[in-house]
């Protein structure tokens, strides 16, 4: 049967990611949406469950073209993701030293606009 609402969806896709840990090892991992809600769902969970996959490799659209890209997008990431309430658990069950830690070993910010 077809979900019926948004988290259905978000229980079968943590599900399918949840069985997939063999195929994530050692590998890297392009996730674009990122900055909305599901994307920043699906990274905290990647984080938390994946400590064998290699690189999370984050596509955030740069939305003023006067600024530097790269500063802009890694801006977005510090204030949209990194430091989002998503992530309050890891980071308590981590400790804050060992979280930023994992962040700088495992997520890389690309600044991109995928509609271009």
């Amino acid at each position: 049967p077809k979900p019926q609402n948004p988290s259905d969806q978000i229980f079968i896709l943590i599900v399918i990611i949840t069985n997939m840990s063999h195929f994530l090892t050692d590998k890297n991992l392009l996730l674009t949406g990122a900055t909305g809600q599901l994307g920043k769902v699906l990274l905290e969970k990647i984080l938390r469950s994946f400590p064998e996959i290699k690189t999370i490799y984050l596509a955030i659209r740069v939305k003023d073209s006067s600024k530097d890209p790269g500063e802009e997008a890694y801006e977005r990431y510090k204030t949209e993701i990194k430091d989002s309430q998503i992530f309050d658990t890891l980071k308590m069950n981590l400790g804050a030293k060992k979280y930023r830690k994992l962040l700088r070993r495992k997520v890389r910010v690309i600044p991109m606009d995928l509609a271009k």
